[in-house]
């Protein structure tokens, strides 16, 4: 049985939606090319709605593609709401001994481990998903940067 490829997402909260057409395109390159099934994405911004958004998108022509939220704190039944908009959601194990400030980042490194392909969009060379590319650069992860060439990882 072939393991499932995983894809993830890390980009500034603020991220415009004049990035949406891009985001799109680049999803279904890494579907075609690197035979990505599952998408792993936050609920921390602009960015990571965008790329659920894509994912979703992507989905009327590859409907065997799943996408999980990847949770940084316990869920609560307030988040509940969100679950119609996933295939499932993830609460990675151990997570909850983390202190809280230090939760995202944590997350964010245990999604780039569990993942075969990152994609970004960071223009600045600080920050959560500045970090999160950079750690996944230094796994020998695949990421593609959306960013242009601001940001040096």
């Amino acid at each position: 049985m072939q393991k499932t490829k995983i894809c993830s997402f890390f980009g500034h909260r603020d991220t415009s939606e004049t990035i949406s057409e891009n985001l799109y395109q680049t999803v279904v390159k890494v579907i075609n090319d690197d035979n990505i099934s599952a998408f792993y994405v936050g609920n921390n911004g602009a960015f990571d709605s965008l790329a659920r958004r894509s994912v979703t998108r992507a989905k009327a022509d590859f409907p065997h593609i799943k996408i999980y939220l990847v949770f940084a704190y316990l869920p609560t039944i307030k988040d509940t709401f969100l679950e119609e908009k996933y295939d499932g959601t993830v609460y990675p194990e151990g997570l909850e001994s983390v202190p809280k400030r230090f939760a995202i980042s944590h997350r964010n490194k245990w999604i780039v481990t569990q993942s075969d392909v990152v994609i970004g969009y960071v223009r600045t060379s600080y920050g959560g998903a500045y970090d999160a590319l950079h750690y996944a650069e230094n796994q020998k992860k695949k990421v593609i940067n959306l960013g242009g060439q601001n940001a040096e990882l």
